[in-house]
């Protein structure tokens, strides 16, 4: 049997996602395909998918109140939030187990993918066996008010830098324009 190699993770060593305070959290689709939006003139023209992505994370605060929204984009092919954990959500005195702890950040983005994934199935808006979304997520914590407010204005101009950066033709080399 061949030994599986561990990803190495994208979290900060030893860092509590379960701790209070504010995260910038990425999430693409899988492929980076653009089924949840349009930029057209530096605004966002959400599909029905696209929809359902926004109402899901709306809601995100009434199905886990340790949680809280701040900001959001969602693009064609991903999304940027910023969000609160605003209560530490402890599990003192249970077993350990594997994958994301309750209540932290991880947990949190894996539920709203898995919900976002069977709502668009329901809905007849994903083919079902296919992956919707690109496996795990890109975070960052926001250590400070400064950093929060970089992250909005960065969720803020998204749309903008896109329409910029797609409007170029395609670069010598089959590289095309960065994606934000």
């Amino acid at each position: 049997m061949i030994p599986r190699r561990r990803r190495n993770s994208l979290r900060a060593p030893r860092w509590n996602y379960r701790s209070p305070g504010a995260y910038f959290i990425t999430i693409c689709v899988a492929g980076r395909a653009p089924v949840l939006a349009q930029v057209i003139q530096s605004g966002v023209r959400l599909t029905r998918l696209g929809r359902l992505v926004l109402e899901e994370w709306a809601g995100l605060p009434r199905w886990i109140s340790t949680i809280a929204v701040d900001s959001l984009v969602v693009m064609p092919d991903h999304l940027h939030a910023i969000v609160w954990v605003v209560a530490s959500a402890g599990r003192a005195g249970l077993p350990a187990r594997a994958g994301p702890r309750s209540g932290s950040v991880g947990a949190v983005v894996g539920q709203i993918k898995s919900r976002v994934t069977k709502a668009a199935h329901s809905a007849g808006l994903w083919p079902m066996g296919m992956p919707l979304w690109q496996r795990g997520y890109h975070d960052r914590i926001l250590p400070s008010e400064q950093a929060v407010v970089c992250a909005r204005a960065y969720i803020d101009m998204n749309p903008i830098r896109w329409a910029r950066d797609h409007a170029r033709p395609v670069r010598a080399g089959g590289r095309g324009p960065r994606r934000g």
